[in-house]
């Protein structure tokens, strides 16, 4: 048995489900292997083309 924060539409407060069920809607929230989680647009988008101006050069690193 689920307890919701809130109560839906119609009232309900709590929803019963078999443990088959509820695993199988846990399972589908867990993302797959070796998937990026994190992504990136606009300038930090892997193909901008801005990108370039916001990585240091080699030559412009000061030692």
């Amino acid at each position: 048995m689920l307890r919701l924060e809130s109560p839906y539409r119609d009232g309900a407060t709590h929803i019963v489900m078999e443990p088959q069920a509820f695993m199988q809607r846990l399972a589908a929230l867990v993302p797959r292997p070796r998937l990026h989680l994190i992504r990136f647009h606009g300038v930090l988008a892997p193909n901008a083309k801005l990108l370039v101006a916001l990585i240091p050069q080699p030559d412009s690193i000061t030692r």
